[in-house]
């Protein structure tokens, strides 16, 4: 290439900076000094120089972040391959807008990938939302913006529902399109229903039937449209934390028994076969007395104390029972022995 002419100074200068340059391109350069008055010129040795110029982290896209089926956490991103990077970490905080907190550091590889997915076995209960910070060879810092998979929560109605309902999936660079909720079991996944990209609750009639009564399992995808900076746009999957949500049986207390009769033992009966995490029966007498102790859901009172029947009268009870969803249940009263 010609030369041509970079930028005229003062005759008393001596240094020049040269903005505007290319990485790995290479550039000559010589200085042409002339004489006030007689238009006399010189040329002074040429230079050639290669730079190295560190690029900088441009298009940095948090794309999705995902609970998989395999219980771990997701994350993918993207940015500019021809980053100098010098480190990248993700960064997890409740709330968009709340403090962020380092949660996984990884290895920076060269050469960088376009498209990459990073995954972690620790899970928070609910999730989170989800960060890129990257630093480059010049220590300048870039952060990506923010997802958080759907956040699923749910309770169990008295009616007998399964109520759930969730969080919207969140990134600032994607719309989301639809939402499916799917029921999950040891034997494998149930799709229940498609709603639109709106629709943030579902109820179903709670499943009284399978090995544990009263309880069922659910999560829910999201599929959202993602805008790339190249202007393109991508689909996304992202998976919701699972939860399950168990039904709180009625516990219905006899307030008679007679142990030569035929309701010859006392004990609770929990609606639909409920089993309890644990669980606590006591049987006092009219002066206080500990009677009876039981800590088995099958294991009722027969109006023995040590083997001796108690005589007749009336008695007290406490019981508690706590569900395997933490869903404490207690009942105090008194019941009829009968003779």
């Amino acid at each position: 290439q010609s030369p041509f002419l970079a930028a005229g100074v003062p005759g008393n200068t001596t240094n020049f900076n040269y903005e505007g340059i290319n990485d790995q391109d290479t550039y000559c350069f010589f200085i042409r000094a002339r004489q006030a008055g007689t238009g006399l010129s010189s040329n002074s040795n040429t230079t050639c120089l290669t730079p190295s110029v560190v690029q900088a982290v441009r298009n940095l896209l948090m794309e999705n972040a995902n609970y998989t089926a395999a219980g771990t956490l997701e994350w993918q991103w993207s940015w500019n391959v021809a980053a100098d990077l010098e480190s990248a970490a993700i960064e997890a905080a409740t709330m968009p807008d709340g403090s962020f907190e380092e949660v996984a550091v990884f290895p920076v590889t060269l050469p960088l990938s376009q498209t990459n997915t990073l995954l972690s076995v620790d899970l928070p209960e609910l999730p989170d939302y989800y960060r890129i910070r990257t630093v480059d060879s010049c220590a300048r810092v870039a952060i990506s913006n923010g997802v958080r998979p759907p956040r699923l929560q749910g309770f169990g109605s008295d009616d007998g529902l399964n109520n759930l309902f969730w969080a919207a999936y969140a990134n600032d660079s994607a719309t989301v399109v639809s939402y499916e909720v799917y029921r999950t079991s040891s034997t494998g996944e149930t799709l229940l229903a498609t709603l639109s990209g709106t629709g943030q609750e579902y109820s179903e009639t709670a499943d009284f039937s399978g090995p544990e009564p009263g309880v069922s399992c659910y999560f829910v995808v999201a599929f959202a449209e993602v805008r790339l900076h190249d202007g393109s746009t991508k689909m996304v999957r992202s998976r919701s934390n699972t939860i399950c949500v168990e039904q709180t049986p009625k516990v219905f207390i006899p307030n008679v028994f007679a142990p030569e009769g035929i309701n010859r033992v006392f004990e609770p009966l929990l609606q639909f076969g409920a089993t309890a995490a644990e669980y606590e029966m006591v049987i006092y007498d009219r002066w206080g007395g500990q009677v009876f102790i039981s800590n088995d859901l099958s294991l009722g009172w027969d109006g023995d104390k040590n083997g001796r029947p108690m005589p007749q009268g009336v008695y007290v009870y406490f019981i508690r029972l706590k569900q395997t969803s933490g869903t404490v249940i207690e009942k105090t009263g008194s019941v009829y022995l009968m003779r």
